[in-house]
């Protein structure tokens, strides 16, 4: 008998920590459906969760307006990516894989000619916790405005830069092909990434 109390206690802890770790999302984590912008209506695409083995490490949220076709994304039309941080990560680390996105996305030639742009964008990225935001909105004409926790931290001007860092999450390169065609809308974030 005590045998098999042992085994249900086990399998008691292993189906909680199971759906711990699969269970919805807090209510801090929403997106809105539309953001009105001087000049354009920007309408969410798709959102998804980056995991990391059963680690959710960002939430993320992808805006466009209507009617812009796939191909078009990366060029000079008004955009939104919003990152929730699941977990702390430190600035350094943020700054190391904007690197690596951007390298990852440009060719040699355009990485060095991006090098003072990606210093400027890496000088606005905090150290970031849990549930904070980050959004970086590209207005055609003025540039990305990078925004976090709902506080305008700097503008990197022109499209280039833009085009880069958003092809880290949605380009020919992205960091993560599931989450990529979450944000694009072709798969759903119920849908399972393993």
């Amino acid at each position: 008998m005590k045998k098999k109390n042992v085994i249900t206690v086990i399998s008691v802890v292993i189906l909680s920590i199971v759906v711990t770790c699969f269970a919805s999302l807090p209510d801090r984590v929403k997106f809105r459906d539309l953001y009105r912008l001087p000049g354009a209506e920007l309408k969410l695409i798709g959102y998804g969760i980056k995991r990391i083995l059963t680690v959710r490490v960002v939430a993320a949220a992808f805006y466009l307006p209507e009617g812009v076709p796939s191909e078009r994304i990366l060029t000079d039309v008004p955009k939104r990516l919003e990152v929730i941080y699941l977990l702390n990560i430190p600035k350094r680390e943020l700054d190391r894989a904007t690197v690596r996105g951007i390298r990852r996305n440009v060719s040699k030639e355009e990485f060095k000619r991006l090098q003072a742009e990606i210093k400027e964008l890496n000088s606005y990225w905090p150290s970031v916790r849990r549930y904070d935001r980050i959004a970086l909105t590209y207005f055609p004409g003025r540039g990305m405005v990078i925004n976090v926790n709902g506080k305008d931290r700097g503008v990197v001007e022109g499209k280039d830069l833009a085009a880069a860092l958003f092809s880290v999450w949605v380009g020919e390169n992205p960091a993560d092909e599931i989450i990529k065609a979450k944000l694009l809308g072709q798969l759903n974030e119920e849908t399972r990434d393993e």
